[in-house]
């Protein structure tokens, strides 16, 4: 009887951790961007004292008119922009594309970080091009690109363009929300009296390589298609790795209530994923 009372304890506060996690999962997806698009961050590294404009260069000669404001620029440096026609390369935000593309020629921002950002409908293969008000102009060599969301550093003094290392990246996340899982799923089977040294050694395998699964194929996917594809190929390997963690708990932990290490799978594996979505959203 008291075992009983005690489980349902453990339910309901289940419940109300559940319709928690569950509001702030809804808050961040209604103030997440409905549609996903394609994105080039720029960085600029060592970049000049003076005033300076940056431009992706394309081989695309149907243009339309461009989105900025060039009236509102400096006419010398536009020029300079344009100065690869001649060798078909065509700068895309002072052109214009016949595929729009959002962004500007100067920086987003003050900040230390000099950072650029590109969004719509991207090249997948462009040069770019710094120009300074002095006249400097640096380009560097031909970029393609195939990842929906695409980082990049270009040194204004070189003309070197890098990316940085998305593997080390991803694997640093991971790190952070593999943490959190363990945490919760190992809080919770200490609450339901299935804490024990057998059940740690299941619980810590059966979790490395179902996390090892989750992480590499939402990587590929957030890599190659985006946040929104992401989310829904977590949805589906969570739903995977709820249905094959609580098959392995009902038969390999050590507890006579085959009741209770089945809902122990079930609450774990949904608690741990409201909560990777969650970090998934600060992390982007």
């Amino acid at each position: 009887m008291k075992d009983s009372m005690q489980f349902k304890k453990i339910i309901y506060g289940l419940s109300i951790m559940l319709i928690f996690l569950g509001v702030l999962l809804t808050t961040n997806l209604i103030q997440a961007d409905a549609g996903p698009k394609p994105q080039i961050i720029l960085t600029i590294k060592n970049a000049p004292s003076e005033l300076f404009y940056v431009d992706l260069l394309v081989q695309n000669q149907n243009m339309t008119d461009s989105l900025l404001s060039l009236n509102m620029y400096d006419a010398k440096m536009i020029e300079a922009l344009k100065s690869q026609e001649n060798m078909g390369w065509y700068p895309a935000l002072v052109n214009g594309t016949q595929t729009r593309m959002m962004g500007d020629i100067i920086p987003d921002s003050d900040n230390q970080e000099i950072i650029f950002t590109y969004t719509q409908s991207i090249p997948d293969y462009f040069k770019l091009i710094l120009v300074t008000q002095s006249g400097k102009i640096t380009i560097s060599e031909p970029i393609q690109t195939k990842a929906f969301l695409t980082r990049l550093e270009f040194d204004a003094q070189s003309g070197k363009v890098s990316a940085p290392n998305w593997l080390l990246s991803y694997s640093t996340i991971f790190i952070s929300m593999l943490i959190p899982t363990f945490l919760i799923e190992g809080l919770l089977l200490w609450a339901f009296g299935l804490f024990n040294r057998h059940n740690v050694v299941v619980f810590t395998i059966t979790n490395l390589l179902t996390q090892v699964f989750l992480f590499l194929t939402s990587a590929y996917a957030y890599y190659y298609f985006g946040l929104i594809l992401a989310i829904l190929v977590v949805i589906l390997d969570e739903g995977i790795i709820l249905l094959v963690e609580t098959v392995i708990f009902a038969k390999f932990l050590n507890h006579p209530s085959l009741k209770r290490k089945i809902v122990y799978g079930m609450s774990a594996n949904i608690l741990s994923f409201i909560g990777g979505l969650i970090l998934a959203m600060y992390f982007q």
